[in-house]
């Protein structure tokens, strides 16, 4: 029950702060750049929190349940990924769906790696 709750607030911030920053953001790209750059951060901090709680063997502490399934799982959104696709698609914006698609994905895949990367350099 502990960890559920730790989860939830982590959660909580996270989502919040990813509504904050995609109010903030311009939306004047030719794709949806605001959860392009979240999705990119919080895969980078996924990437240091994994290897992290690996090396110290705390992958079911309830602070690393709060930042990595809460915090990063409320900040980045596949969801919303995939409705902002879908949205290109409709309006015939095939070009942007798949520059969008193919740039998340592979952004997302490389901030994973460097987030572990440079945690490894540091711990």
């Amino acid at each position: 029950m502990e960890g559920m709750l730790f989860v939830g607030l982590g959660g909580f911030f996270g989502a919040s702060l990813r509504y904050l920053l995609g109010k903030a953001a311009s939306s004047q790209s030719v794709i949806p750049a605001a959860t392009l750059a979240i999705n990119i951060f919080g895969s980078f901090m996924i990437g240091v929190l994994s290897l992290f709680s690996e090396r110290h063997g705390l992958s079911r502490h309830s602070v690393i349940l709060m930042l990595q399934a809460g915090f990063c799982g409320g900040f980045t959104t596949f969801s919303t990924f995939s409705l902002e696709t879908f949205a290109l698609i409709s309006q015939g914006k095939m070009g942007h769906a798949a520059l969008y698609a193919v740039l998340s994905v592979l952004c997302c895949l490389f901030s994973v790696a460097a987030g572990r990367t440079l945690a490894g350099l540091c711990l």
